[in-house]
């Protein structure tokens, strides 16, 4: 299971590392997206306490037809509701 460091965070989703820990410690949900590849996307979703996963809008096992969630180094766990679930998965 691929994990993103902070420096990959930065770098990938061109925010800084104090907007990073703003949006990790901010008790708001927030969401950032990146296109990759051509059409694939990238969302990092921050549950703002602490929790954090980056959803990639292309699947190894089903391609197109699925996604990947990748966890984000020093976040062992992160909350997320269905409505922004779904978002997430619109965006993909």
């Amino acid at each position: 299971m691929f994990t993103y460091s902070t420096k990959e965070l930065v770098q990938e989703f061109g925010i800084t590392e104090e907007g990073l820990n703003s949006r990790l410690h901010c008790f708001a949900e927030s969401l950032k997206c990146v296109k990759i590849r051509g059409s694939t996307s990238k969302v990092l979703y921050t549950d703002g306490d602490g929790g954090a996963i980056v959803f990639t809008g292309f699947s190894e096992m089903f391609e197109e037809e699925g996604l990947t969630i990748s966890l984000v180094a020093d976040s062992n766990y992160c909350d997320i509701t269905f409505e922004t679930l779904e978002k997430v998965i619109s965006i993909l």
